[in-house]
């Protein structure tokens, strides 16, 4: 496919871009793009992210890794983990039952 936007065919890092190869370099992904090609809805992202994790700390008096299920490493062309298993203590919640959640 012809690329027609100016400034985004340039010398591509670890060869063809259009190639599916699984030992690139991840700290060289540009999913959501950089500079002036960064995703439009990154801010957005980040302030949804930030607003969630507020909501959790505020009502959460203790969490942990779930050590029965270990984190998953997600897989190009993402980052981070596909599953990461948490267990969670809602503030007062010690005499409840099922306090804990997952």
């Amino acid at each position: 496919m012809p690329r027609t936007a100016p400034g985004i065919a340039t010398e591509p890092v670890g060869g063809d871009p259009d190639e599916f190869r699984l030992d690139r370099d991840p700290g060289l992904n540009l999913l959501y793009g950089a500079g002036v090609h960064v995703c439009p809805g990154a801010p957005l992202a980040r302030l949804e992210l930030l607003a969630i994790m507020q909501a959790l700390l505020e009502r959460t008096e203790w969490l942990a890794l779930d050590a029965q299920r270990p984190p998953v490493h997600a897989y190009y062309p993402g980052s981070g983990f596909a599953s990461l298993h948490v267990n969670v203590r809602k503030t007062g919640a010690a005499g409840e039952s099922g306090a804990n959640r997952h």
